[in-house]
């Protein structure tokens, strides 16, 4: 590793900073120690790399094009490069024994460049609807229509409450409602499996967990990066993606990464967590049950529990104005990602509706002990997040961290895994972290 490491041991932090320059030789990682005893004084040090994004600025050109060419973008592309084999399972509706092999990565997802066309619909007009066309309630000053986007048709909220950017053929450039079935058969996910996994599980397994509101889509550019060295596994959680309808709990959230585990994952064998927002406090509790499970974490723009009064409102602005919510919210806040959080986010799905189910749990999760978990890891935790995400919360997670390790990302915010300028820096310095844990053997 050629960067300087600047450690920074923050004596208050909402006060001054001592800055003392060092640096890391190549390959090696160095990490903050601190007992229960300093925790009171003074905050361990924080290893804050320092982003070398002109030197990385024409590698990550070719980055961002080799992903364009790779498999998950341009289908002949796919066809010509054949990838590993890998399983999947079916959603809870089937068997539970029973799975499902793929001989690519083609056969997973459905998507746009299928070249399906699509014609966009009439509606129905309001008049001609008296009843909800899925479950034939009554509509009426409280019961209003909504029209789906997919299929023009005349639907209750409660039968309409899904979202997701359609296929270019509606003509719409944000974010639509639609029906349950026009939400199935219009997404890119492939809702009869609830996780996939990628290349040999006699590889070093990482396991990735979406944030609230998204599915395990998100994390295209990253699996396209590590399956050729890794055994790689994308999960969708309760509520979201293909286990829409399900409940969401922490309970169930911890239970779904550990029966993903235990079914792909050799025993005996350990796996690194990588988790984004409220996925990286799953991993981290995960690891404190699952003391043996883990050999690493990865928390990504980790968020903090939350306040009931700063989720609670939220989440009733959000069913009130859902459509201009929904409609508005990525582009105006991250345009410099639009075309890949289009693609690997809002293409496959929204879940709009689970954000009161997170906002509950995300409150309830103020009932965790967070600084107990990280202090009780005896492994390596990596914070990384992007300069203007704010996140202090990780300042704080790092006073506990025995071995951890803060990583900001120069001029950008949340989203960096699908940034087009940062994505390769991303993708780098977790490829760093990895190689410089300890292997995935049991004790």
């Amino acid at each position: 590793m050629t960067d300087a490491v600047l450690m920074l041991q923050e004596e208050n932090i909402s006060n001054h900073h001592h800055l003392v320059d060092t640096s890391v030789p190549s390959g090696e990682l160095a990490f903050t120690s601190s007992s229960s005893g300093e925790h009171q004084n003074s905050v361990n040090h924080l290893e804050i790399l320092l982003g070398q994004q002109n030197q990385k600025a024409a590698s990550a050109t070719e980055n961002q094009q080799a992903i364009q060419d790779d498999i998950f973008v341009i289908a002949p592309a796919v066809e010509k490069k054949k990838q590993e084999e890998f399983t999947s399972i079916p959603t809870s509706s089937s068997p539970k024994n029973e799975r499902r092999l793929a001989p690519s990565f083609v056969s997973v997802e459905r998507r746009e460049e299928d070249n399906i066309k699509y014609n966009k619909p009439q509606w129905v007009p309001d008049e001609g609807s008296m009843r909800c066309t899925k479950c034939d309630a009554p509509f009426s000053l409280i019961l209003r229509r909504h029209h789906c986007r997919g299929c023009g048709k005349i639907f209750c909220n409660g039968c309409s409450n899904h979202y997701l950017l359609l296929p270019e053929d509606f003509e719409y450039s944000t974010v639509q409602r639609t029906c349950e079935d026009c939400y199935k058969k219009l997404s890119t996910i492939n809702f009869s499996l609830e996780y996939e996994t990628f290349g040999s599980s006699e590889k070093p397994t990482i396991v990735f967990i979406h944030g609230a509101m998204g599915n395990r889509r998100m994390w295209q550019p990253q699996v396209a990066h590590f399956a050729k060295e890794y055994h790689v596994i994308a999960l969708d959680l309760p509520s979201h993606g293909a286990r829409v309808g399900s409940q969401l709990t922490m309970g169930n959230c911890l239970e779904t990464v550990r029966e993903v585990i235990k079914r792909e994952v050799p025993e005996g064998k350990k796996v690194v967590l990588v988790g984004f927002e409220m996925g990286g406090l799953i991993s981290l509790l995960f690891a404190q049950e699952n003391t043996l499970a883990c050999r690493a974490l990865i928390c990504y723009s980790c968020v903090a529990p939350a306040d009931q009064f700063v989720l609670g409102p939220l989440s009733a602005l959000s069913s009130i104005l859902p459509d201009m919510f929904v409609g508005t919210l990525f582009e105006k806040f991250f345009p410099e990602q639009k075309d890949e959080l289009s693609r690997c986010f809002l293409r496959s799905g929204f879940n709009y509706k689970s954000l009161p189910e997170c906002a509950e749990m995300m409150v309830n999760a103020g009932g965790y002990d967070f600084e107990a978990a990280i202090e009780l890891q005896q492994i390596p935790i990596l914070f990384i997040h992007g300069e203007k995400d704010n996140r202090k919360n990780e300042y704080s997670f790092m006073e506990y961290a025995r071995k951890g390790r803060l990583h900001i990302i120069k001029g950008t915010s949340a989203f960096i895994n699908l940034h087009p300028t940062h994505l390769h820096e991303f993708n780098e310095v977790l490829s760093e972290f990895l190689t410089s844990i300890p292997p995935p053997t049991s004790p």
